[in-house]
């Protein structure tokens, strides 16, 4: 009978469903900002931390390009919320689209960054609670770098005369060139935003929330991306040809080329960011710790899905008694895991080799369908002692 009741409870665990993503996204219980900042001053490395803040300013360098460049002349919106910036600033300056066009773009990139800066501030104080204190400071560095970039490429006369390619979109064969932007965009924009994943930030915005969900579901944070950007790019360009433009829907998507041309560019940027950042890049990481038992817990308890051993060692040089925890897991998983497991043990030794393939066994599969629900495998520990 006890077998059987045991066997039960085992299914009903099983058979449990995960929180839902937005349920979970504002559940703002056992956050650690306190022990995450001092982790990471205990582990500050200049040389890791300047690799990526040299990352990070060659990507704001690289999305500044493309956009001042090349998806402002060709009209085109670009990833995420920043599309919304862009709709707003186009809004507010529309009166000058036809009588001053350059004035009109040049204001559209002067005051684009300050507004996508502001709708990104209530989602840089999630993203600190929910993804981590280190990505959200990268990412906000970007923003920084960012506004400042465009501030200089918008009012330095000779960067801003720079534009030889805008007059160019004019010709006869504007359909064609329109198209070229788009995929010269994609390439350095895309190139851009590999590096601040590379480097452990973002571009801000969707970012936050794709870093968010690829890390709950395991999904592939560039298709994250690609998905979440051709849902806005569809609504906001309805907004601007529909109700801005007062063009009907047929027309707002089939006769302007505007449509297709950004689709082009989110699908040339999405596979050139998978190129440069290799997310599916796996990491075998060996944890050697006191606390191995609670390390476990915790990457269990938030949604880690692949198996592992664990052996007691010995100090070489000490001789005390610890565990070493040896386990697989992606690039992605690994920036985000790393700062949260050394608040658990500060005085931890970590190393993470990259991994160019597993074999045999259960190799490249979970151990289990969902994470494992360790306060109920707890609960029923101490019952049963």
């Amino acid at each position: 009978m006890a077998k059987n009741q045991e066997k039960n409870h085992f299914f009903k665990l099983k058979k449990k469903k995960q929180t839902p993503l937005i349920v979970d996204a504002f559940n703002f219980k056992d956050i650690k900002i306190k022990e995450e900042w001092h982790s990471s001053k205990r582990n500050f490395n200049i040389k890791e931390t300047s690799k990526n803040l040299f990352l990070i300013l060659i990507g704001a360098i690289l999305t500044s390009v493309a956009f001042y460049y090349f998806i402002t002349p060709a009209n085109l919106y670009t990833n995420g919320l920043s599309a919304f910036a862009q709709l707003i600033t186009k809004a507010i300056f529309l009166p000058f689209e036809n009588s001053d066009p350059e004035y009109f773009n040049q204001m559209r990139n002067l005051y684009y960054y300050p507004i996508f800066f502001a709708i990104n501030i209530p989602i840089i104080i999630w993203g600190i609670l929910k993804i981590g204190l280190r990505f959200s400071i990268y990412t906000t560095i970007y923003m920084g770098l960012n506004i400042g970039f465009m501030t200089m490429l918008s009012l330095v006369p000779g960067l801003k005369d720079f534009q030889v390619l805008k007059s160019v979109i004019n010709a006869d064969n504007k359909l064609a060139l329109i198209f070229i932007f788009a995929g010269m965009a994609g390439l350095i924009f895309g190139a851009g935003l590999g590096l601040l994943f590379k480097a452990g930030g973002s571009s801000g915005g969707m970012d936050f929330i794709s870093t968010y969900i690829s890390m709950k579901r395991k999904y592939s944070i560039a298709n994250i991306i690609k998905n979440t950007n051709i849902i806005i790019v569809v609504i906001v360009i309805f907004i601007d040809g529909v109700i801005m433009h007062k063009q009907n829907v047929a027309d707002t998507y089939f006769s302007d080329p505007l449509f297709f041309a950004t689709i082009f560019y989110i699908y040339v940027s999405s596979f050139i960011m998978n190129r440069v950042y290799p997310k599916y890049m796996m990491m075998t990481i060996f944890i050697i710790s006191t606390e191995i038992e609670k390390i476990r817990e915790y990457i269990y308890a938030n949604n880690y899905l692949r198996g592992g051993n664990i052996w007691n060692v010995k100090g070489l040089y000490s001789g005390r008694e610890y565990n070493m925890m040896m386990t697989t897991m992606s690039l992605l998983e690994y920036n985000f895991f790393k700062e949260k497991i050394a608040t658990i043990d500060p005085k931890l030794f970590m190393i993470a080799v990259s991994t160019r393939s597993m074999h045999g066994g259960n190799a490249g599969n979970a151990p289990q369908k969902e994470p494992v629900p360790v306060e109920k495998l707890q609960r029923k520990a101490k019952k049963d002692k």
